[in-house]
This record gives structure tokens, C-alpha cells and sequence, in this order.
């Protein structure tokens, strides 16, 4: 059905063999087979490509192509080597057009959530340096850039970074390309983003462009001591009894920037205990957002929030897709691997889309568990292939639906 999918849908495989990517005439296989079958194999679960075996004798997926077998493991390490430049990697940015066309058709703007994670390596990758790492101390790492779309989850565009920490240019250069991947009319109004975000440039230009934004923003001593003078401080409601809230807003002008800038101030503690505190004024966890948003205190503080559906996707695409499984030792075929996992990611979330609401809701991995990877007997007759799948399975009849929805085009 994957396979389906993807060919009838997107026509994938005319897309990857566009790529400026080339290999001898005479190959067994072309460029265009090997990524479409690498990008089903890492939507079907292929964490590392050293597990092809899981996948290499599967008849039902290897007759897709038209094949006894899938290739061996070192067909899909130099379909990967291909991508040796940046300008070949950035075109498969392309492929993700007719996705990113699918999951969006139904928004009238996009909401952009751009959000950086560690990718550990344990060798000696190229462009791996050691940098902000908050699980494994001292180990070299990669850090990419990601932009993903709050209302739907789709990848906008991934970019792999080393990893040190990308400059304010280097930032604002991947918002203009994810910008630049998004549909004609699904235009950017808001753009969301952790404290690593908000520089001078970056904002200056969702400023002129007129696009609505709200950054976390650090809370340095000067800005705590700023903070916490005596001002209007008003509570907003909190679940918890407890825990006090409260909120401001206030004008400040951070270094580098050139001008001032709204803050909105969260202040959470818990209620004082019989013991009295050593620093009562820093008994208070105080959190700070940068934005033009002309909204109420609370209102900014929880739309900023929405945005740990960002955290959700980052947490499936290394968990479901294995971005933080470095397949090669090279660069640039490193960031390849990235982007064709970004573009599994999308399929399956257009294939959920199609799917009932329960099913739609699943992550990666228990989606491909119940509606993908199933156990099934492919027999041959003299008029064909015929699949017979098991009667217990409880997704049969959403899975035969889909299926006939394909077949009709």
C-alpha cells in the first residue's frame, strides 16, 4: 500500500529521478529505484541500512519493483554517497513540494515552528564537532535545523548543521528556505521558536515582512533584575492549587538589537511553605517571550506553549524515523539521509491523513505496527499475485478501504 501510495499520489519515482545525482547506465538498478526504495524502507522502519535483511527477501515488497530481492546493503550506501555537494542535497527539497502541497491543502496560513536538536555520533563523522550536548557530555554531535508545521506536523524542511550551534545568518537563511517550501497559498503568519531564535536579523525580518512571532527569550541576570522590580504583576488561573502565576509585559532592548522589543514575563512558584526562604525574590521560575503579538499576557504564553507539538514530532522522527542513526562517514551524504528520512516522515503522515481519526493520531512506529507491517501469505496463481491477510487483524476493514480508495485513484 506504501508503495502505491507514494507512486500514484506524489509519482515519487519520477521526482528522485530527476535528482542531479547520476551512476553508470549499464547499473543494475537506477538512481531513482534505489532512493525510492531506500525512503519506503526508512518509512517501513529501517532504522540503519546494515538491517536491509529485515526487508532484503520480502517477496510482496521486492515484486514492486519487479524483482526477486531487494538490493544489498551497499547499494543504498552509495546511493547515499551520490549526494557529495550542498546544491544536490538542497534538490531534495523538491520532492517534499507535492507532499508538503497534500498536508497543507486544507490551511490558509502556516504556523512555523523552527526547533534545532542534538544528534550524537560515535565515531568520527565529518563536520561533527563538539558542542551543546545535554546528554552525552563531551561527545562530538550534529546539530540540524528543522522547521515543521504546528497545524498539521509537517516537515517543512530539515537541514543538517555541525555541532556547534548555527550563527544568527545561518538561522535566517533556513526561515527563507523553509518559507520558500511552503504552497502559494499557505502563506507564513506566525513563527514560533526556543531561545536559540530570536536575533536581531531574524526578527527584523519577520518584522518587515509583517509575519507575527513569539521566541523564548533568555532570562539573563539584567533582564531578572528588571524583571522583578516592583510592577504590575496580575495572576492568571492555574490547575495545579499549588502553583501561583503571574504575568507582565514589559519593554526591553536586548544587546545587538536595534530597537525595543515587547517581553511577556511568566512568573510560576509553588505556595511558601512554614519555612521562610533565604531569597524570597528568587523563589520565582521566571520564563520570558519576545513578540510583536499585540495579545493578552496569557494568550501569548499559551500559543508560544502550543508549540510542544514541535517537541512531539522531533521525538517520533528519532524514535520512528531514527534521525539520530548517522549512516555514513561523510557530510553531505549524512544530511541525504536526513532529508530522505524528513520525506518518510511526510508520507506516512499523508497516509494517516487518509486514515480513521484513531488510527491518525498514532506515531510512527505503532502505525506501522498495526496498518503497515502486518504478517501475510503472498501465493501465486495462474492469474497473478493474490495477499491473504490474517482474519484477526483489527485494522482489516480501514486498511481494505484505503486500499479500494487507492485503486480508484
Amino acid at each position: 500500500m506504501l508503495v502505491d501510495f507514494e507512486r500514484r499520489a506524489f509519482k515519487l519515482p519520477a521526482r528522485l529521478a530527476a535528482l542531479p545525482v547520476e551512476k553508470a547506465p549499464w547499473a543494475g538498478w537506477t538512481v531513482g529505484q534505489e532512493l525510492e526504495m531506500l525512503l519506503v524502507l526508512r518509512a517501513l522502519g529501517l532504522e540503519r541500512i546494515h538491517w536491509t535483511e529485515t526487508f532484503r527477501g520480502d517477496p510482496w515488497l521486492a515484486a514492486q519493483w519487479g524483482r526477486t530481492a531487494l538490493p544489498e546493503e551497499n547499494t543504498f550506501y552509495r546511493a547515499l554517497e551520490r549526494f557529495d555537494s550542498e546544491e544536490k542535497v538542497r534538490a531534495l527539497g523538491e520532492v517534499n513540494r507535492p507532499l508538503l502541497e497534500r498536508l497543507l491543502a486544507s490551511e490558509r496560513y502556516a504556523v512555523l515552528d523552527l526547533d534545532t536538536t542534538v544528534e550524537t555520533v560515535h565515531g568520527r563523522q565529518e563536520g561533527s564537532v563538539i558542542g551543546y550536548n545535554p546528554r552525552y557530555h563531551g561527545r562530538p554531535s550534529y546539530q540540524p535545523l528543522l522547521a515543521i508545521e504546528a497545524q498539521s506536523g509537517a516537515l517543512v524542511a530539515v537541514e543538517l548543521h555541525s555541532g556547534r550551534t548555527a550563527s544568527a545568518e545561518e538561522k535566517l537563511t533556513f526561515y527563507r528556505r523553509a518559507k520558500a517550501q511552503l504552497p502559494p497559498g499557505c502563506p507564513v503568519r506566525y513563527v514560533r521558536g526556543d531561545k536559540a531564535f530570536p536575533s536581531e536579523d531574524l526578527l527584523g525580518e519577520l518584522e518587515r515582512e509583517g509575519v507575527h512571532y513569539a521566541f523564548k527569550f533568555r532570562a539573563t541576570p539584567p533582564l531578572r533584575e528588571l524583571a522583578f522590580q516592583p510592577r504590575r504583576w496580575h495572576a492568571l488561573f492555574s490547575p495545579d492549587p499549588y502553583e501561583e502565576i503571574q504575568a507582565a509585559s514589559i519593554g526591553y532592548q536586548a544587546l545587538g538589537w536595534s530597537r525595543t522589543r515587547r517581553l511577556v514575563l511568566i512568573r510560576t512558584r509553588m505556595l511558601p511553605s512554614p519555612q521562610l526562604p533565604l531569597l524570597p525574590e528568587w523563589e520565582w521560575e521566571l520564563q520570558a517571550i519576545v513578540t510583536d503579538l499585540p495579545w493578552w499576557e496569557e494568550d501569548v504564553w499559551r500559543f508560544y506553549n502550543d508549540r510542544a507539538r514541535c517537541e512531539n514530532v522531533i521525538k517520533d522522527l528519532k524514535v520512528g524515523l531514527g534521525i539520530d542513526a548517522i549512516a555514513k562517514a561523510d557530510f553531505w551524504p549524512n544530511a541525504a539521509d536526513l532529508w530522505i528520512k524528513a520525506l518518510a516522515y511526510n508520507l506516512l503522515l499523508a497516509l494517516k491523513a487518509r486514515t480513521p481519526e484513531p488510527i491518525r493520531r498514532l506515531t510512527a512506529e505503532p502505525f506501522r505496527r498495526l496498518f503497515l507491517r502486518i504478517p501475510g501469505l503472498l501465493a501465486r496463481h495462474a492469474r497473478g499475485w493474490s495477499l491473504h491477510l490474517p482474519a484477526w487483524w483489527p485494522a482489516a476493514p480501514s486498511w481494505q478501504s484505503l486500499r479500494s480508495a487507492l485503486a480508484s485513484g
